[in-house]
């Protein structure tokens, strides 16, 4: 267990699921005994989430610098890190990065693990971003020693796509937080958790909310965590649609452990997600989901009408419906979040033994 695991992030200082994720695995791992680093492609001297104080963080330094420019010098900033810190894995924790770890590693004995966090048939960006992406998964599957994809779906399409089908593994990605403690479901609050960009559809919660508002429960509350640039938006349609007094935006938060006890409901309304932690997080207080159907990710999270609903992509109106049942009936509520929260399959100590399977 004398191996070095770098984890190669664009910038660990963020704040997004992809860096929780990866704290939280990498703390586990250094926990049982492996030798762990991040590097960050920029920035990247703090960590936004949590770090034992044994791991090291590292950066190339590269933020504000055009990679067009600059791409040659990158790819050889991470040979010489790699090389002089003998480092044995190396985990991407995007799939973007392959473009530079996969020519770095040349002549080195450095392994590339491929981390992939967005559903396989995710449109996240423009068409050029969206075909770098496709390119990398190609480079990914064909050049690293390891991919990973979040879902068994996902698992399926990476497959196609080769014949070196072992170098695919599914891994589902664990609940984040530790503490596991069941909500009361007895608050009149609604909770949404995610980065305020449009890909979170947070508008089309505010447009469900009024459809919630209109039939009444003047007492309840939507509470939204998180920052991000669609924030004046969000508040100006809140305003027109004179319901931002029941709406909360509480911007980024480091522990929401809080907001999910003290909550009763919990809505997600992006357009894509691979494999939603949030999700997860609001599961393991018992909160009963309701979803669009934004993926596989979701579909292999939540067994619908069992421990959580999803409701048809776009479905605004079927939405409100969704979450006026659960505010009406809690007897309901508390079936679903009981479910969800007695689920134990994507607990951290069973998802880090895969990981470690991969290094031995």
């Amino acid at each position: 267990m004398n191996k070095k695991i770098c984890f190669f992030s664009g910038d660990i200082s963020r704040s997004g699921g992809t860096e929780r994720v990866a704290t939280v695995i990498a703390n586990e791992l250094n926990n049982r005994g492996w030798e762990v680093c991040f590097l960050s492609l920029g920035n990247g001297k703090s960590s936004f989430f949590p770090l034992n104080k044994s791991i090291p963080l590292y950066s190339l330094e590269m933020e504000n610098k055009s990679m067009k420019i600059n791409y040659i010098k990158t790819v050889r900033k991470l040979h010489r890190f790699l090389k002089s810190n003998q480092i044995d894995f190396l985990v991407d924790i995007d799939t973007i990065l392959t473009l530079f770890s996969v020519p770095a590693t040349i002549l080195l004995n450095t392994k590339v693990i491929s981390w992939d966090h967005f559903s396989f048939d995710a449109k996240i960006g423009n068409f050029a971003q969206d075909t770098i992406r496709f390119f990398s998964r190609l480079i990914s599957i064909n050049f690293s020693f390891r991919t990973i994809c979040l879902t068994k779906s996902d698992e399926k399409h990476y497959k196609s796509l080769l014949s070196l089908k072992k170098n695919v593994i599914q891994i589902y990605n664990p609940v984040t937080l530790n503490l596991k403690e069941e909500s009361k479901r007895n608050k009149k609050r609604v909770l949404a958790v995610g980065h305020l960009n449009k890909i979170k559809g947070h508008d089309r919660l505010i447009k469900a909310w009024k459809l919630v508002k209109s039939k009444g429960y003047k007492d309840w509350n939507l509470d939204i965590i998180g920052g991000g640039d669609e924030l004046e938006n969000l508040l100006k349609l809140s305003k027109n649609l004179k319901i931002e007094n029941s709406i909360n935006f509480f911007g980024k938060q480091k522990n929401i452990s809080d907001y999910y006890k003290n909550s009763s409901i919990f809505v997600l309304t992006s357009f894509s997600e691979g494999f939603p932690l949030v999700v997860l997080e609001a599961r393991n207080f018992g909160l009963p989901v309701i979803s669009f159907d934004c993926g596989s990710g979701i579909k292999e999270i939540i067994i619908n009408k069992k421990d959580g609903i999803i409701v048809k992509q776009n479905d605004i109106k079927e939405l409100a419906i969704q979450i006026i049942k659960l505010i009406e009936n809690k007897t309901y509520r508390d079936f679903l979040g009981k479910n969800a929260f007695a689920d134990k399959r994507f607990e951290l100590k069973n998802i880090i033994l895969q990981w470690e399977k991969i290094f031995e």
